[in-house]
């Protein structure tokens, strides 16, 4: 009867093992440790046991996706001076050819000295430049909105900024046509957009009108009002 059993187990061991989708290989990340506090460039490092099985691995901080790698070693650079210091989770998918998926996660600290001495700029041209709504983007950045004389169509045209952690420009683009146009409102969107909420001179049925734009990540939109 003993025997019996024992012949029953590897049977079923080697059944298990033969399933298709069945993975037969270990995922860790071995660097940053579990808990560890870390700061400046951080090389996110992910190792499995047979990489020819792995069609791609994607990295994430939290539910945002940061990159992804498609060799071995599969490493990501995370630039935690762009993030807000706290506490996060780093999580990573593994895909296999075979199509089956593997997560696997570690929660790390980031405390950045420089975070904590803050800073300030200025931004604009030669002539009046003002700023009506800013707003914390979920990179740890910032996007701004107002106005802007010293660029642009017309006499005053929206003005959007997107900046980084540090304050330095990621992008800065102009809206509206040859007359005023101004922004007092900005929100980033669940899609990681921006919609934009003001007034203009430039289009609409006459006087002031609503001026409402959506723009994706990079600040793009469509085309302007035909009134």
């Amino acid at each position: 009867m003993k025997n019996l059993a024992v012949v029953f187990l590897i049977l079923t061991l080697l059944f298990s093992f033969s399933l298709p989708g069945y993975s037969q290989f270990s995922v860790s990340i071995v660097s940053p440790r579990e808990g560890e506090t870390v700061s400046g460039v951080v090389t996110v490092k992910v190792e499995v046991s047979d990489p020819s099985k792995v069609s791609r691995v994607e990295f994430y901080i939290n539910d945002d996706k940061l990159g992804e790698d498609t060799e071995s070693p599969y490493e990501y650079d995370l630039d935690t001076t762009l993030i807000p210091n706290g506490r996060y989770k780093i999580r990573v998918r593994v895909y296999e050819k075979t199509g089956t998926v593997s997560g696997i996660a570690v929660n790390i600290n980031i405390e950045n000295q420089d975070q904590q001495k803050g800073w300030e700029k200025t931004y604009g041209g030669r002539n009046s430049d003002s700023a009506y709504s800013i707003q914390q983007t979920n990179d740890g950045g910032y996007i701004v909105a107002g106005y802007t004389k010293s660029f642009g169509a017309g006499y005053y045209d929206i003005y959007i900024i997107k900046l980084d952690a540090k304050g330095e420009i990621v992008w800065e683009k102009t809206y509206g046509g040859r007359k005023d146009d101004l922004a007092y409102s900005i929100q980033q969107t669940n899609d990681g957009g921006y919609i934009v909420a003001g007034y203009t001179w430039s289009f609409g049925s006459g006087g002031r009108d609503f001026y409402i734009i959506k723009l994706d990540k990079d600040g793009n939109t469509g085309p302007s009002p035909i009134k």
